[in-house]
């Protein structure tokens, strides 16, 4: 993994997360946040009291009161099962819950509440993380999550911008790591997530050659529809400092206004406005 591709998206977010929470007050709603499923992506969650500035933690008590609100909303559903039925057309009222990266308080913390609250989850793991210390997931870990009912996605083999890659070290990262989820948990890996939420055209067509049947982006400025690219699904980030209303705010697409001025202005991701 980079670390500094890592540091400079904790940057990003930092800052970003404190000017949109201003404002998002001043925004006006889109009408059409409503009519889509929502995807929300999680990475770490940390015992209650913990303070962190890591832009990417939940506390457990937060993450507990954030899907028990959720939970009264959508039908949470596991994210092959969303993708499943906005290819059919109708996945009105679902909506389905992420976590990227594989560390270790996904089975530690994380579980627990999911498990308490009937919850399923997708679980989005870079296998070349499994085993290296006491914060990643083992896998016998990923094991656990499949065998609890959760899914089992692959963030590629080292977590890197795929787009940067020749095209054989390309093909290996999405390969190994569906190879490697699959032998431990004994089910198909049919979902993928874009490292840093990297994609072109090219890394797009190897992961759908690769076996994959859908992907998640970070691209948060609209819900997803029937009919939208199942290779380009956007998922709602949360963080830490997401307290209940600015939570709410979220999942009410308070800040989908300010993410398509931000990618407008943007030139890395202007395209995203009109990738479906």
């Amino acid at each position: 993994m980079n670390d500094s591709m890592m540091a400079d998206a904790e940057w990003q977010v930092r800052w970003r997360e404190r000017i949109f929470g201003i404002a998002a007050a001043f925004v006006r709603w889109p009408t059409n946040w409503g009519m889509g499923a929502p995807i929300l992506l999680y990475h770490r969650v940390v015992e209650p009291g913990v303070r962190t500035t890591d832009p990417f933690t939940v506390t457990l008590d937060a993450f507990a009161n954030q899907i028990s609100w959720l939970n009264e909303r959508w039908k949470l559903v596991r994210m092959q099962t969303l993708a499943e039925r906005l290819a059919s057309g109708n996945a009105e009222g679902l909506a389905a819950v992420t976590f990227d990266d594989g560390y270790h308080c996904t089975v530690t913390r994380a579980l627990s509440v999911l498990r308490a609250q009937g919850v399923p989850a997708t679980v989005f793991v870079d296998t070349g993380r499994l085993n290296t210390s006491s914060s990643a997931l083992r896998a016998d870990d990923v094991r656990a999550l499949s065998d609890a009912g959760m899914e089992i996605g692959s963030h590629s083999l080292t977590h890197t911008d795929l787009t940067h890659l020749d095209d054989e070290t390309l093909r290996l990262e999405l390969t190994h790591s569906r190879e490697r989820l699959s032998a431990i948990t004994g089910v198909d890996v049919v979902g993928f997530a874009y490292p840093f939420g990297r994609y072109n055209r090219r890394v797009l067509s190897a992961v759908s050659q690769s076996g994959y049947q859908y992907a998640c982006t970070c691209r948060q400025h609209r819900t997803n529809l029937p009919g939208d690219d199942l290779y380009k699904l956007t998922r709602t980030e949360i963080n830490v400092g997401d307290r209940p209303r600015r939570f709410a705010a979220k999942l009410e697409g308070r800040y989908a206004p300010l993410y398509r001025a931000f990618y407008a202005i943007d030139p890395s991701r202007r395209e995203w406005l009109w990738d479906r």
